[in-house]
């Protein structure tokens, strides 16, 4: 039987009396096994996902930052072609308005008058007696500001704060309503026997309406007008960037009724002088200060 020789400390001098011989490690010291191997991956990820996130995360901020420059840049170059200041010439100015209203009209006031005329005259040869009717009508007037007549001249500046000055408002259109005005009243019999017709008196009824219409209530009608252009075309300089702007109204006189409208001043035949036209006071309806 062989003999198992024991281990001298001494001849082992690296061996502390108290250390016993290095041992084996327990398996789970052994290496990283596969839950270590998971737990290292798992790091990569995320460690691989913080990269991406923070690398997206920059080139988005340079994009934005790029694109928020450039936009600046454009409404930095906007501001200084509309903003107003002393570089915005005249011509700009003008072709600017003239741009947004296309028909080179500002409509700025709009209003519905029932007007209540009535007429009468003498028969003609040799009958007895008068014809009269009446006529009730309704007409819608406009007035504003006509753009064409803004000149160069009219736009100037005081420092920075661009001054206006726009024509004198007028009336442009008479919009006579056939459906809802109405002739009643009549008596255009002759001798109280044959109706032979009213002769005439229903066309002067209806443009004695319209004359009305477009010459009543006239200082009215203009000053609104003039005060709804004014804050239009303040609204809309604004908008587009100037920053301070002041409008006057020129003292040039021109025609109350605009030649490019419908409105007209008839020129209205009395006939023999015997045309008796009496007009009531126009009712004002629908007044629509901002169409």
């Amino acid at each position: 039987m062989a003999r198992k020789e024991l281990t001298n400390p001494q001849d082992h001098p690296e061996l502390s009396p108290y250390e016993s011989p290095p041992q084996a490690a327990p398996p789970s010291q052994q290496g990283p096994g596969f839950f270590g191997c998971f737990q290292n991956t798992l790091a990569l990820i995320v460690l691989a996902f913080v990269v991406v996130v923070l690398v997206g995360g920059t080139i988005f901020y340079l994009v934005v930052r790029e694109s928020s420059d450039a936009t600046e840049s454009v409404v930095g170059d906007v501001t200084d072609l509309l903003g107003g200041g002393p570089s915005y010439t005249a011509i700009e100015v003008r072709q600017l308005i003239l741009t947004e209203y296309e028909s080179f009209w500002l409509e700025s006031y709009r209003q519905t008058q029932a007007i209540d005329v009535y007429a009468s005259n003498e028969w003609p040869g040799i009958l007895p007696g008068r014809r009269s009717l009446r006529y009730l009508g309704f007409v819608t007037v406009t007035a504003g500001v006509d753009l064409d007549l803004l000149e160069e001249a009219d736009i100037t500046y005081e420092g920075e704060t661009l001054v206006i000055t726009l024509p004198q408002p007028q009336v442009r259109d008479c919009i006579l309503d056939e459906q809802s005005s109405r002739y009643y009243d009549r008596q255009c019999s002759a001798a109280g026997v044959v109706d032979a017709g009213c002769g005439g008196l229903e066309d002067i009824l209806r443009e004695r309406a319209l004359l009305t219409a477009a010459t009543e209530n006239t200082p009215y009608i203009f000053d609104e007008a003039q005060e709804n252009a004014i804050e239009r075309l303040g609204g809309f300089l604004t908008a587009v960037g100037v920053q301070s702007v002041r409008f006057e109204v020129s003292e040039v006189q021109i025609p109350l009724v605009a030649q490019t409208g419908t409105c007209s001043v008839p020129i209205i035949d009395d006939g023999d002088g015997d045309l008796e036209v009496t007009i009531d006071e126009p009712e004002f309806i629908t007044p629509t200060p901002n169409p």
